[in-house]
């Protein structure tokens, strides 16, 4: 549940904790293993108050979850920006500049090297051609 919401497969919570600071637990509804991965970002404004975002990814699509100018509200305005790519087995996913990506679920080649579910990656120019279905996690600074 996040602010009395439950989270499933591809639900996506982002908190900005704001100078307030705020309080959460995760709960696992049952015993079935569930995954789950945090990244916690350092705010680069103390001002800003504590607030939520959710998202839901959806296959074959790639979708910012943080960061961007502060002139837009669809995210947390960051110079670090966080990007979910669902690729398809088959197609590619391109990062511009210094990033770090990391495989969620799936496999592919990147500059002919095979990466795959749990691996991190510290890339320049990271293309990423998938082999099967894959889920990422785009780390980059805009």
């Amino acid at each position: 549940m996040a602010n009395g919401q439950e989270l499933g497969v591809d639900d996506i919570q982002v908190q900005r904790a704001g100078s307030e600071g705020f309080s959460h637990n995760e709960v696992n509804p049952d015993d079935a293993k569930n995954r789950m991965i945090q990244l916690w970002m350092l705010p680069e404004s103390k001002e800003e108050p504590a607030s939520y975002q959710m998202f839901h990814a959806e296959a074959g699509k790639r979708m910012r979850i943080y960061g961007g100018p502060s002139d837009q509200d669809e995210t947390f305005a960051a110079r670090t920006v966080i990007d979910i790519a669902h690729v398809n087995a088959g197609e590619s996913v391109a990062q511009p500049g210094r990033s770090l990506v990391y495989m969620v679920v799936g496999k592919g080649t990147c500059n002919k090297e095979k990466i795959k579910e749990g691996d991190l990656v510290e890339t320049r120019d990271f293309e990423l051609k998938a082999t099967t279905d894959c889920k990422l996690i785009l780390v980059s600074e805009r």
